[in-house]
């Protein structure tokens, strides 16, 4: 494959991505792009030769030119350190299709997203509200923040929760600076997915940062995809472990539910991280993801 550092821009702030082109690639061409969104705490390069990454690897292999860049804050990209904030990562996706629709190996008009965790939410509200989208697979998506969140806390746990938000709130207002937290601790907290989440800890070690503000929590409640869902006009895979004690599988099979345009719902038995971990179900993923795209948007048309 053919790979391309570049940056772009999001609200002035300068984003870093890598565009990856297949080799058998001819100069003319206007060839499907798909921008992969990586999960929670991740990073272009932290993912890249994970598991994940995989699924760009079998992609380009299918002729797609894969994008794939740092969130605002994240990574190699600019802005502040330590903010997690949906909608402006929504934002920063729409400004990615602007980005890409003016490269010259880019069909403008075939430019799919592939989402994995709190990647595959931003996928599906991006799809929601920019018509450019053309093709969308959401994988173990968040499809409610708030639910996220809650999910994995009992109930005075998720008190507690709400009431270091709100003094958080109260901090921003008097000082203008939001608390640090651990993210795989204070913001997200232990799930029996525990064991694999280390290893997911690990792939993420390269975010650029270590902690995560307290004003990320408010943001995240605050990002509900399942709101929208019903705004899609394109293709849509949903792919969801029925076991998940990470991300709620109620709520994405409601947001599945919600979709009215063309689309696939496809369940696992078995937990969030083992369908981005090595094994038959990320292979059969990945199959599943590759046919999607095949049928709904070719690599060249």
């Amino acid at each position: 494959m053919i790979k391309k550092d570049v940056t772009f821009y999001s609200d002035s702030v300068r984003l870093v991505g890598d565009i990856y082109i297949p080799d058998e690639y001819n100069a003319g061409e206007k060839r499907s792009a798909i921008i992969m969104l990586h999960g929670f705490w991740g990073t272009k390069d932290s993912t890249l030769a994970d598991q994940f990454g995989e699924y760009g690897n079998k992609l380009i292999k299918d002729g797609y030119i894969i994008f794939r860049y740092d969130h605002h804050g994240f990574g190699k990209s600019g802005g502040e350190k330590g903010q997690l904030a949906p909608k402006r990562q929504v934002k920063g996706i729409k400004d990615a299709i602007t980005y890409l629709q003016q490269q010259p190996e880019i069909n403008p008009d075939k430019i799919g997203l592939l989402g994995a965790s709190f990647g595959g939410g931003n996928a599906v509200y991006a799809a929601a509200v920019d018509p450019r989208v053309n093709c969308v697979v959401a994988i173990g998506s968040v499809a409610d923040g708030e639910a996220f969140l809650r999910y994995e806390r009992r109930g005075w746990e998720w008190q507690q929760f709400l009431k270091k938000l709100e003094e958080d709130r109260i901090r921003r207002v008097l000082t203008g600076k939001s608390e640090l937290v651990d993210p795989y601790q204070e913001m997200m907290i232990l799930s029996p997915d525990e064991e694999n989440r280390h290893v997911a800890e690990i792939r993420f070690k390269d975010a650029g940062v270590d902690k995560i503000s307290l004003y990320s929590g408010e943001c995240i409640m605050n990002f509900k995809p399942i709101d929208i869902a019903d705004k899609i006009n394109s293709p849509v895979l949903i792919i969801h472990a029925e076991r998940d004690s990470l991300v709620p599988p109620d709520k994405a099979l409601e947001m599945y539910s919600r979709v009215k345009a063309t689309k696939k719902l496809v369940t696992f038995d078995c937990g969030h991280y083992d369908i981005f971990m090595p094994g038959p179900k990320l292979e059969l993923c990945i199959d599943i993801t590759r046919e999607w795209y095949l049928a709904n948007m070719p690599p060249l048309t």
